[in-house]
C-alpha cells in the first residue's frame, strides 16, 4: 500500500473551516462538523480561547500533523483504525481524526483530570459512542505518584522545580497497559508528550512493530528529554532498523515540507513531527488527491 505524503496544498483542499458560537466552537469540513463546547477547566488557557488563538485569521492547528491524519484517512480507506491520542489535551486531534478516517475507534489519554473531563465532553457533544478517555500519565512504570506540573508539563521525580510549578497527584500506566491486545485494527499513536515520550515509548517498541503501528510521534528539544533518559534519534532507530519509514516536517509551520530521511542527527533533537510508517505503507510521491471521498 502506497501513502502519498502530504503538502500544505493537500490540506488546503480539505476546505477545513474554524467557527465559533455562543456555547460551542466548531470545525466544519463540507457537511460534517465538530462541536467543541464552552467550559471552563481551570487551565492556564481555557477550550474557547485556545481554540480561538490556533484558527485566528484562517490558521490551523499544528497544520502539518493535520494532513498527515488525511493522507493516512486517504491511505487506508475503510480499513478499521485505532488512534490512541497521547496528550489529548483539549481533544483536538481526537475529534479530528473522525473527519480523516472512515471507520475508528479512539483512545484519547491525558493526564490532566480537568482537561481529561473536558475531552469526555468532547466525545460526547460530538456522539462519538467508539471512543473512550484514559485519565492518567504514560509511563515506564504503573502507579501514583506526585509530580510537579506547570500547563501540559510534568516534571519526573527527583527533578529541581522551576518557578511555575504546582505538584499534583497523577496515576501513571505504560503504554503497554492501555494498548491491549492487537486486532483486525490498524493501530496510530499520535503522541505529544512534553518529554515523557523518552520514558513509555522504548519498553512498548517491540510490541508496536509487531504490529505495524503507525507513529505521529512529536519530537522534542533535547532539554525536555534529557531528564528522562533519551532522544528523538534514539526514538525512531529501532522502527527504521525494523523497515520503517521515516519521514519528517515541520508541523507547526503552514509552509510545511515532508522529508525522507534514513536516521535522525544532532540538528532534529528539536520540536518537530516524525512519522513512522510500517513496512507495508510506504511513502509515495506527493500528491494532490488527499481529500478521502465523501
Amino acid at each position: 500500500m502506497t501513502l502519498d505524503p502530504p503538502t500544505p496544498e493537500n490540506l488546503a483542499r480539505l476546505g477545513l473551516r474554524f467557527e465559533t458560537f455562543e456555547m460551542h466552537s466548531g470545525l466544519r469540513k463540507g457537511e460534517a462538523a465538530l462541536r467543541f463546547p464552552h467550559a471552563a477547566t481551570g487551565s492556564a488557557i481555557e477550550p474557547a480561547d485556545w481554540l480561538a488563538a490556533k484558527h485566528a485569521e484562517g490558521a490551523m492547528h499544528e497544520p502539518g500533523l493535520v494532513a498527515w491524519l488525511f493522507a493516512l484517512g486517504s491511505a487506508l480507506g475503510n480499513a478499521p483504525v485505532r488512534l490512541f491520542d497521547i496528550g489529548a489535551a483539549y481533544g483536538y486531534f481526537s475529534a479530528l481524526a473522525t473527519l480523516a478516517f472512515a471507520d475508528i475507534d479512539i483512545v484519547a489519554v491525558e493526564p490532566d483530570p480537568a482537561l481529561a473531563g473536558y475531552v469526555a465532553s468532547v466525545l460526547r457533544a460530538n456522539r462519538l459512542a467508539r471512543a473512550r478517555v484514559e485519565n492518567v500519565l504514560l509511563s515506564d512504570v504503573a502507579g501514583s505518584a506526585e509530580l510537579d506540573r506547570r500547563n501540559f508539563h510534568y516534571l519526573p521525580a527527583g527533578t529541581a522545580v522551576s518557578p511555575g510549578y504546582a505538584r499534583h497527584k497523577i496515576e501513571m500506566r505504560t503504554l503497554l497497559d492501555i494498548l491491549g491486545e492487537p486486532d483486525a485494527r490498524r493501530d496510530i499513536l499520535k503522541i505529544d508528550t512534553e518529554g515523557w515520550q523518552a520514558r513509555f515509548l522504548p519498553p512498548a517498541t517491540p510490541a508496536l512493530i509487531a504490529r505495524e503501528a503507525v507513529l505521529l510521534l512529536e519530537c522534542d528539544r533535547a532539554d525536555k528529554l534529557a531528564p528522562h533518559g533519551g532522544t528523538n534519534a534514539q526514538l525512531v532507530a529501532p522502527f527504521v532498523a525494523a523497515g520503517y519509514d521515516l519521514l519528517w516536517c515541520d508541523h507547526r509551520d503552514p509552509a510545511f515540507r515532508v522529508e525522507h530521511l534514513p536516521a535522525l542527527g544532532p540538528g532534529h533533537e528539536r520540536n518537530a513531527l516524525a512519522v513512522l510508517l510500517p513496512p507495508g505503507l510506504h511513502p509515495g510521491t506527493i500528491s494532490s488527491n488527499l481529500v478521502r471521498d465523501e
